[in-house]
């Protein structure tokens, strides 16, 4: 980790939610808080006097008052301080010094910091009625109706990523915004817009063979597949096919139909009947080294212990421990940023109690 100068150190920033925001809004604008604050950014979260409603979400960490338990909002508010707000004076003496504001309130758009950031729900300004959470977003983008097995219920991506991605998506426009100096600017987000983004392999696939895709199940080209502890991804590109053929000791893949492609993809449940035994003899461990030697994109899929135990990730200082007056420490992930050589520790969130002083 790193003392230098961080990149947005000149920068002060507000953070503010609408008392009626939905939590989708309110998870993508704490995330761009948070890689902003990381970052060096002076980014000043104004809470209600009862505390933000993340402060109150799970997960939970096992001690402490209700207002510092949830590790989501430990997570997302790294870095930045926090301000009561008390009264509309003070809300206007924030925003009167900021250099930019990040809300979901499209009636402080008014307010006077040159670079303002609104995240909505939907295209246009307004909440919808009745209110959008993620669930939706992920139907109308299309989203659910890849994941999950044909047979079935369409499932949803677990987690908050549509937020997070649309939390992304508002600190890059909220960056460029900065950037262009001395022009009153408004970033407009929606949620639905790039969450449809992130989908682009659907509409891109549309677009190319004329049929959107679908849950393909177990005839899928790729899949998951069980291992001696857990599970791998077998994935590959067309380079790769006769690679993996040596691989799994399998010459007959080379044989027709599985030599071309579409020939792949209409015989995908042979090919994965063939495969199936060589994963189920080998650990994660060992799939990966040996995906690794062969040079092919097979992936375990690890648990998040792995990940905080992995060797790559410790190295590449993915995490960080961080002294936190309530919880003593916390393992924190740090932006996936390396700033002339070196990554950013975060700071910890901040209590509400120090809020109110």
């Amino acid at each position: 980790m790193t003392t230098q100068p961080r990149p947005l150190a000149r920068f002060t920033i507000v953070e503010l939610n609408a008392p009626d925001a939905p939590m989708i809004t309110r998870l993508a604008t704490a995330m761009a808080g948070k890689i902003a604050a990381d970052l060096g950014a002076s980014v000043i979260k104004i809470e209600p006097p009862g505390g933000d409603i993340l402060r109150f979400q799970p997960p939970f960490l096992p001690a402490g008052p209700a207002t510092e338990r949830s590790a989501l909002f430990q997570f997302l508010n790294t870095s930045k301080r926090s301000v009561v707000m008390a009264d509309a004076a003070l809300r206007a003496r924030l925003l009167g010094a900021a250099d930019a504001l990040i809300t979901d309130d499209p009636t402080l758009l008014a307010a006077p910091p040159r670079v303002r950031v609104l995240v909505s729900p939907l295209p246009g300004r307004a909440f919808p009625n009745p209110p959008v959470e993620q669930i939706d977003i992920l139907a109308m983008s299309g989203l659910m109706d890849i994941i999950g097995e044909p047979d079935r219920a369409p499932l949803k991506l677990g987690g908050h990523q549509c937020a997070y991605t649309a939390g992304l998506a508002a600190f890059t426009g909220l960056v460029a915004a900065l950037a262009n100096q001395g022009v009153a600017e408004i970033v407009d987000v929606s949620v639905l817009d790039v969450a449809q983004w992130t989908n682009w392999k659907t509409f891109a696939d549309r677009l190319y063979s004329g049929r959107a895709p679908a849950r393909p199940g177990a005839v899928g080209e790729f899949q998951i597949l069980a291992c001696r502890d857990g599970h791998a991804a077998f994935v590959y590109v067309e380079k790769d096919w006769s690679t993996l053929a040596r691989m799994f000791d399998a010459p007959d893949l080379l044989d027709p139909p599985f030599e071309t492609r579409a020939g792949r993809q209409a015989n995908a449940a042979a090919i994965n009947a063939r495969i199936a035994p060589w994963f189920a003899a080998r650990s994660r461990a060992e799939i990966y080294a040996e995906a690794k030697r062969w040079g092919v994109p097979i992936a375990a899929v690890w648990r998040l212990s792995d990940l905080a135990a992995d060797p790559q990730y410790l190295a590449q200082q993915f995490f960080a421990e961080v002294a936190h007056p309530v919880h003593g420490k916390l393992t924190l992930p740090t932006l996936p940023v390396v700033w002339n050589g070196a990554r950013f520790t975060p700071t910890p969130a901040p209590a509400l109690e120090a809020a109110r002083g």
